[in-house]
């Protein structure tokens, strides 16, 4: 039996990025970060989640509300007000668990946030869309070793 071609077994939507925005606000020094370019998913864990945002945006202990907002959304800017009208729009609270320094001349740091608490059928449509794409990733390798 002839082995499939790489390109006959991956198909462009499969690599599709997902979108999901992230912002928060620091529940402890009463501050926020409301631009999305700057908050980027790192992954999600057992009950935590792990992002890569500023450095000094947040310290180990702090407590954070972190909004994730579907990618069909279009917004640039937000506000409290705002978030809490979008549909589809997973809000998790938790302790900063660990701050990852990054590089020295890095401008950012990654933090592993604890979830006390979410909205559960929001939350879990956002990580079964993760998990989705990773079976069709793990799906793919598993066809190319074979």
């Amino acid at each position: 039996m002839e082995k499939n071609a790489l390109a006959d077994l991956i198909d462009r939507e499969q690599f599709k990025n997902l979108k999901h925005k992230f912002v928060f606000y620091n529940l402890t020094t009463e501050t926020e970060l409301l631009i999305p370019e700057l908050v980027k998913l790192v992954t999600f864990g057992s009950g935590t989640i792990s992002l890569q945002i500023p450095k000094k945006s947040c310290s180990e202990g702090h407590l954070l509300e972190v909004y994730i907002i579907p990618e069909i959304d279009t917004q640039k800017n937000y506000n409290k007000a705002i978030l809490a009208q979008l549909p589809g729009v997973a809000i998790l609270k938790g302790k900063v668990a660990e701050v990852i320094p990054s590089q020295e001349k890095s401008k950012f740091m990654d933090i592993v946030v604890a979830l006390e608490s979410f909205d559960d059928a929001s939350y879990k449509a956002v990580i079964e869309k993760y998990e989705k794409r990773q079976c069709v990733l793990d799906s793919i390798l598993q066809r190319c070793k074979a």
